[in-house]
């Protein structure tokens, strides 16, 4: 009895082993059909793009002074909000808004094209991907360059100008925009105040009659962020020889910050008064010789042909 059951246990265990070893290779079969047949992988997606040189980029972007202060934008909603996004001087409205596009190392634009950007924009964006944003602070020499300190002048609030100035007919005309008729007496149309008109051996002798403590605007409707305005101090009638002397005062009032800006027909031109009894006249634009800061978005990349 004892060896039959050995020999029903063994061939039971030859059995199993086999059984096991059809399931095993059944089971190598499967993996095998689906490996190559059944199961299809995903296909890997492409990498994303990011910006290289020579690609063209379009973006949104803000641009302002390290102060908050924005002075350009390609944001309609940014530039209509003047709560939230406080504007700088020399910020202008446009008539409409649309996004920048420009090609990456592309600087110069001498030539008249439109695809440039300055150095720092160009590499803020390297790198990046298309939705993605970044803030970056850009220092002059690879934003708009240093100041031009000959269009830079530094001028005393107190002045003297002449009693009467003497000048030619074409001189004249240039400066009051009319033909000068002798004692006849007109509106100085820088300062304000009356003047008389001589006429001597073809020159014209402008005799300045400003009225002593009276506060005379000038550049009215001109400015922004300020107004600016001289006061008569004194008038003596004898002194230089006989030309005579006017002593003014420069006032200015500031709105909101410590400059102000006129606007000409040559250009715009920024005033700052300073704590030594001077003001600075600075004829760069404001962009110029100072830190920026511009928030940028991603909008689209089109890789270089």
């Amino acid at each position: 009895m004892v060896g039959y059951r050995l020999r029903e246990d063994d061939g039971g265990m030859t059995l199993l082993v086999k059984t096991v070893a059809l399931l095993i290779v059944f089971g190598i079969v499967l993996g095998v059909y689906f490996s190559y047949f059944a199961y299809k992988p995903p296909a890997a997606g492409a990498a994303p793009r990011i910006v290289e040189v020579k690609d063209t980029v379009r973006i949104s972007y803000i641009g302002s002074f390290e102060g908050g202060m924005v002075f350009d934008t390609s944001i309609e909603a940014v530039a209509n909000d003047n709560a939230t996004y406080p504007k700088a001087l020399s910020f202008s409205s446009r008539a409409s808004y649309s996004d920048f596009s420009f090609t990456i190392g592309k600087t110069d634009c001498s030539d008249g094209s439109s695809d440039c950007a300055i150095i720092g924009m160009s590499d803020a964006v390297l790198g990046m991907q298309q939705g993605m944003s970044t803030t970056a602070t850009i220092p002059p020499d690879e934003g708009y360059g240093a100041k031009d300190q000959s269009l830079i002048t530094v001028k005393s609030v107190s002045e003297q100008l002449p009693v009467r100035e003497v000048m030619n007919v074409t001189t004249f005309q240039a400066r009051f925009r009319t033909t000068p008729v002798d004692g006849s007496v007109i509106e100085d149309p820088f300062w304000g105040w009356m003047s008389r008109i001589h006429l001597s051996g073809g020159l014209v002798v402008v005799e300045n009659s400003p009225d002593i403590a009276r506060s005379y605007p000038l550049y009215a409707g001109k400015t922004q962020g300020g107004t600016w305005s001289v006061v008569v101090q004194s008038i003596d009638d004898g002194a230089n020889n006989g030309t005579g002397a006017i002593t003014i005062l420069d006032e200015f009032t500031f709105l909101g910050g410590n400059k102000l800006m006129v606007s000409e027909t040559a250009g715009d031109f920024f005033v700052t008064e300073n704590d030594d009894g001077t003001y600075t006249v600075d004829r760069n634009r404001e962009v110029v010789g100072v830190n920026m800061v511009f928030r940028i978005t991603v909008l689209q990349i089109t890789k270089a042909s």
